[in-house]
């Protein structure tokens, strides 16, 4: 099971539905959140851990290769949930 390791060192596992929600919660686009999230999960399930800034960085270049405007609200979404 992969484990996420958070920005203040503690370490959970990582969850799918967490990664997919916190992406539609912004985006409000299951037509980009199903492909942005697919993508990043297939990839996070190959690791033993992963940085939830590493998830984030991740996140946030996918985005922005579909649509700018969906990454700068996903960025804004992520800073309002920390």
């Amino acid at each position: 099971m992969t484990r996420v390791i958070k920005a203040n060192g503690k370490e959970e596992a990582f969850s799918s539905s967490k990664l997919r929600l916190s992406i539609a919660k912004a985006l409000k686009e299951a037509d980009i959140v199903g492909s942005v999230s697919g993508q990043i999960i297939s990839e996070i399930r190959r690791k033993k851990t992963v940085k939830a800034s590493d998830i984030r960085r991740e996140v946030l270049s996918r985005l922005r290769k579909k649509c700018r405007a969906a990454a700068e609200s996903w960025e804004k979404y992520d800073r309002r949930k920390k």
